[in-house]
This record gives C-alpha cells, structure tokens and sequence, in this order.
C-alpha cells in the first residue's frame, strides 16, 4: 500500500472515531415544532403590532394625501398662470413649485423608510420573546431541538409547541412598543 494510501486511510478513521465519539455524547433527540408564522398573526401582540401599523399607515397616507392636493392645486394655479406672469417670474414660481414637489417626495420615502423600519424592529422584539419562551419550554419540557413548521414537510400535532408559546408570549408582551423615529 503506497504512502498517501496509508495516510488517506488514517484520515478516515481518526475522523471516523471522532464523529462516532461526539455521537456518543450528544443526546438522543427530542424535537418540537413552532408555527412561527401562526405566532406572528395570532398573538396579541401581533395583532397589536398590525392594528398599531395600520393606524400609523393611514395617518401617513392622509398627510401625503393632503401635500398632493395642496401641490395639485398649485400646479393648476400655475397652468392658469402661464399666459399672465411675466417669464422670469412664471420660471421662479416653477422652480419653487418643483422644489415643493421635491419635498413631497422626499417625505414620503422618508415616512416610508420609517414605516419599514419601525415594523421590523417591532417585528425583531416579538421573535425575541417567542426565542425566550422557547429556550424556557425547552427547559420545562426537556427538548433539546425545535423546528419551524415552515421547514417541514410533515410533523405531527403532538409536536407542535406553538398553542403554548403564543399562551405566554400573550401573558407576556401582550402589546408591542412601535417606535417611529425618523432617523
């Protein structure tokens, strides 16, 4: 047997003894599954988290609203304008229309921009707790491996841990703090 044979050989089962030895110690497998998406529409605070957002996108929407019409109106003053203005100011009041227009625009991806961001850090500080309360169970209960259904083909009902975790994540954080900073 050549050299690197005998080498190539040790390898396999030096890594072969190892792999069995972790094996050995590791524990056997009890295994729960979480419907991560069921917790994140049918908790409380969940579902204070949609309302709160709701409320903040329809505020959003009625400011953006009301700019529009504001510009709208302009805009056609402007147009009724044209034939009557002197040039040189017709072209000044474009202008200050435009950066108006700008404006406008700017705000409204900027209160986007804050929207997204204060529904994913809200969203981010739910899953921490759903995290928490299932490093708790996991301790309770003994499992030592939990899956989201979102992963599996199949798994049976008994292992589905997700009625309990919404139970405590709603005696827990039944509301969500929503911060909308404009940074």
């Amino acid at each position: 047997m050549s050299m690197l044979k005998k080498l190539f050989l040790a390898i396999v089962l030096v890594a072969s003894f190892n792999t069995a030895a972790v094996a050995a110690d590791a524990p056997a497998p009890k295994i729960v599954v979480v419907n991560v998406q069921r917790i994140m529409t049918d908790s409380l605070a969940a579902k204070d988290l949609k309302a709160q957002l709701e409320a903040k996108k329809n505020q959003y929407q009625a400011e953006i609203k009301t700019k529009g019409d504001k510009l709208k109106k302009e805009k056609d003053d402007l147009d009724k304008q044209q034939g009557v203005l002197a040039k040189d100011v017709l072209v000044s009041k474009q202008k200050a229309f435009l950066a108006e227009y700008k404006n406008v625009q700017d705000d409204a991806n900027q209160k986007s921009i804050t929207f997204e961001n204060a529904e994913k850090n809200a969203s981010r500080d739910i899953l921490a707790s759903v995290q928490d309360i299932i490093n708790d169970l996991a301790k309770e209960q003994g499992f030592n491996l939990a899956i989201p259904t979102s992963q599996l083909l199949f798994a049976h009902k008994d292992f589905d841990i997700s009625d309990e975790v919404i139970k405590r994540l709603d005696a827990k954080m039944p509301k969500v703090a929503l911060k909308f900073d404009s940074k």
